[in-house]
C-alpha cells in the first residue's frame, strides 16, 4: 500500500471513460481504450479504497480492505459474468468498492459497498444476501425479543435520516416454523439486510471530499452493520 497515494478525486478523463463505456459496451471498444482504464480509472480507484478504508478501519473494529487489483480485493471487477444474465454486455460501467468485516470472504461478511459511475453513486451497508447458515441465525435473532428489538431500533435509527432506506425483503410468506402474526414478521421475509444512502452528486467524483461523504454515509448506515456483526 506504500505506493498508493491519498485520494484526490477521479480525473475528468476517468469519468469520461466510464460515460463512454456506457455507450460503447463491447470488447472492441474496450480493448482500444484499455490503456485509459488502466491509467485514469484504476489508480484513483485504488487510492479511494486506501483512503476510505483507513478511515473506516479506524472508526469500526474489524473492517478490512484491499486496494490491490487481485481477485477478491476491494475493487470489484469491471468484467461482468454474463453466463446467467439476460444482459450480455461484457463490462460494468459502474465501479464497486467493498470494505468488509474480517473473518471470511468479502461477500460472506457484513460490510460496506460504494458504487460509483459517471452520474454519481451510492453507499450501501450490511449483507445483500445471507448464506444459508447466516439466514438461519438471522431468523432466530429476529424472532428473539432482545435481538429482534435491537434490530428494530437499528432500522429506526437508519431510516430516521433523510434519504436512507433499509431493504432485503425477498420472500412472500413467513418461513416455516415462525408465526405469521409475529410482531416482526416483515423482517422474517428477508434473505438479506442492507441499508442504502442518498445518491452521491456527480460533482463530488472529481474531488477529495468524495471520501468524506462516503465515510459519513457509512457511519449513518453502521447500526445495521453493527447488528449483523453481533449476530455473526
Amino acid at each position: 500500500m506504500a505506493d498508493i497515494g491519498e485520494f484526490s478525486g477521479f480525473s475528468p478523463k476517468g469519468i469520461g471513460f466510464l460515460k463512454a463505456l456506457e455507450e460503447n459496451n463491447n470488447r472492441e471498444w474496450f480493448n482500444e481504450h484499455k490503456s485509459d482504464f488502466k491509467e485514469h480509472v484504476t489508480p484513483p480507484s485504488q487510492s479511494f479504497v486506501k483512503t476510505l478504508g483507513e478511515r473506516l478501519s479506524d472508526a469500526l473494529d474489524g473492517i478490512i480492505f484491499d486496494p490491490s487489483t487481485r481477485a477478491g480485493s476491494s475493487l470489484m471487477r469491471i468484467y461482468r459474468d454474463v453466463r446467467f444474465s439476460r444482459d450480455k454486455t461484457p463490462y460494468n460501467p459502474r465501479l464497486g468498492f467493498i470494505f468488509w468485516e474480517d473473518g471470511g470472504k468479502r461477500m460472506e461478511r457484513p460490510g460496506f459497498l460504494v458504487r460509483l459511475d459517471a452520474h454519481g453513486g451510492q453507499v450501501m451497508g450490511g449483507m445483500y444476501r445471507f448464506p444459508k447458515p447466516v439466514l438461519k441465525s438471522y431468523r432466530k435473532a429476529v424472532a428473539s425479543e432482545e435481538t429482534g428489538g435491537m434490530l428494530v431500533e437499528a432500522i429506526r435509527n437508519v431510516e430516521s435520516q433523510e434519504g436512507f432506506e433499509v431493504g432485503g425483503t425477498h420472500y412472500k410468506r413467513v418461513p416455516k416454523g415462525y408465526d405469521a402474526e409475529h410482531p416482526r414478521a416483515k423482517l422474517l421475509l428477508h434473505n438479506g439486510l442492507y441499508a442504502s444512502s442518498p445518491k452521491i452528486r456527480p460533482s463530488l467524483l472529481t474531488r477529495s471530499e468524495l471520501v468524506d461523504v462516503c465515510f459519513e454515509y457509512c457511519k449513518k448506515i453502521s447500526p445495521i452493520y453493527g447488528w449483523l456483526v453481533s449476530l455473526l
